[in-house]
């Protein structure tokens, strides 16, 4: 079963508005809304992962730290079913959201930190060499104490050990700063703090 490109869809597919969407011409990930008669579906496909690939993956989805849930592996494609609120975080991550029940940029950088700590010791010192803008999700409507920050599924074809990387959070910290284009140091500490917590 072949990918189809980002524009081709089947009938009772579209695509999921541009905001949102997962997709990447980079990992072949095609994110599209899937009408049935009773519902729409969100699903993010891509080609099947290769054995030491789908061994990362595995280890991420043990873990809790990866958006959706996957469907099946259809020959060469495997596929997951998604939350329809979810979105790339590169669009949250200056919200400058406030009050008692908002997500605001401090807590975002501080889950971010976390999430990708527990990614770096779950995955043996793997780190995310793709846009963590792009292949981190924030999900809405969640419960106060459930997770808000997930990778996304094709993810794990970028992650690796990087042996010339004696800190992983100074790289981090320089990827984000590029990536997102932050400089805010409250909140770069907020990132620094999630992931100290958790990598202890």
């Amino acid at each position: 079963m072949e990918i189809p490109r980002i524009n081709g869809l089947n009938n009772g597919e579209r695509p999921t508005g541009s905001r949102y969407s997962f997709s990447s011409q980079r990992l072949a990930r095609v994110d599209r809304l899937v009408v049935h008669p009773s519902a729409k579906v969100r699903t993010l496909e891509y080609p099947a992962a290769d054995a030491e690939h789908e061994v990362t993956r595995d280890k991420l989805r043990n873990s809790g730290v990866l958006l959706g849930h996957q469907l099946d592996r259809a020959g060469s494609v495997d596929l997951f079913r998604i939350p329809a609120a979810s979105r790339p975080i590169i669009y949250d991550a200056h919200s400058e959201a406030k009050g008692a029940f908002s997500y605001g940029d401090d807590q975002l950088f501080y889950d971010l930190g976390e999430l990708l700590a527990k990614t770096y010791k779950v995955t043996d010192g793997g780190l995310v060499t793709s846009k963590v803008g792009e292949d981190i999700a924030f999900v809405e409507f969640t419960q106060p104490a459930e997770r808000r920050l997930f990778l996304v599924p094709g993810v794990e074809q970028a992650i690796t050990a990087l042996p010339e990387v004696t800190d992983p959070i100074d790289y981090y910290v320089t990827k984000i700063k590029d990536e997102l284009a932050t400089t805010d140091r409250e909140l770069l500490a907020y990132f620094r703090m999630g992931f100290s917590e958790e990598g202890n």
